[in-house]
C-alpha cells in the first residue's frame, strides 16, 4: 500500500479536474493505496493536504496548471501529468 498525495488544477477545464480527481480516488481504491486529495477548482469545493498526508507521502501526482505546488513536497518522489492523462490512463 502506498500513500499517495495529488494536487489536480484545471489544465483543459473543471470538468477535467473532476474527472481526474474521480478516476485517482477509483484507481487508488483498486490498488488499496491512500489517496489524500487536493483540487484547485472554482467549481469544485476547495481542498487541502494536511502537512501529515505530505511528510508521510511515498508519491505525489501534480495534475494540471500546479506549477507553483512543487515547492511544498521536498525530497518526495513527484509525477507529473496533465488532468486529462490521468482520466484517460486510470
Amino acid at each position: 500500500m502506498a500513500r499517495i498525495v495529488t494536487i489536480i488544477s484545471p489544465d483543459v477545464s473543471g470538468a477535467h479536474t473532476r474527472l481526474a480527481a474521480e478516476a485517482l480516488k477509483a484507481m487508488a481504491q483498486r490498488g488499496g493505496h491512500q489517496l489524500a486529495l487536493e483540487t484547485h477548482c472554482p467549481s469544485l469545493p476547495w481542498t487541502e493536504i494536511s502537512a501529515e498526508d505530505i511528510a508521510s507521502a511515498d508519491l505525489v501526482i501534480l495534475a494540471g496548471e500546479c506549477s507553483q505546488a512543487a515547492e511544498r513536497f521536498k525530497n518526495k518522489k513527484v509525477v507529473r501529468s496533465p488532468a486529462s492523462t490521468l482520466i484517460l490512463d486510470t
